[in-house]
């Protein structure tokens, strides 16, 4: 096993511990969000940034007007994990093995619903407005 997977799934395990224990009110994020979606009577595309393995964002996608979904991580086994995750979603699915803040900067294109989970806390201050600009 590579350094770089090796790396991946130690963190990936503390990560998962706070899902499963609720830690950083995950379950609550994803009530609210599916909520909101819910709502919506259109169709919308929905950008989701460091979206790792998108195991939050399937479920609140299901059964929405999603119409199309691009997810953001720079971490390929992240994003090997989104993409069996997200399945079930049957809509026009588009994953991106980039740094989000890269990604926005260099992005031109325009999307409905934008969501960024808990990855803003880990810019500096500047990285944090001009990605909230983007």
């Amino acid at each position: 096993m590579s350094k770089a997977v090796h790396a991946f799934f130690s963190q990936w395990e503390i990560y998962r511990l706070c899902i499963e224990h609720n830690t950083l009110h995950h379950r609550e994020v994803g009530e609210i969000l599916r909520r909101e979606l819910l709502a919506r009577h259109t169709p919308f595309s929905f950008l989701d940034l460091a979206c790792g393995d998108a195991e939050l964002t399937s479920s609140v996608l299901r059964d929405t007007k999603v119409d199309s979904h691009t997810g953001v991580d720079f971490c390929a086994s992240a994003l090997t994990l989104a993409k069996n995750h997200l399945a079930p979603v049957r809509v026009t699915q588009t994953l991106v093995e980039d740094d989000f803040t890269t990604f926005l900067d260099r992005s031109n294109h325009v999307n409905d619903i934008v969501y960024l989970g808990l990855s803003l806390h880990h810019l500096d201050h500047v990285k944090k407005q001009a990605t909230m600009r983007d």
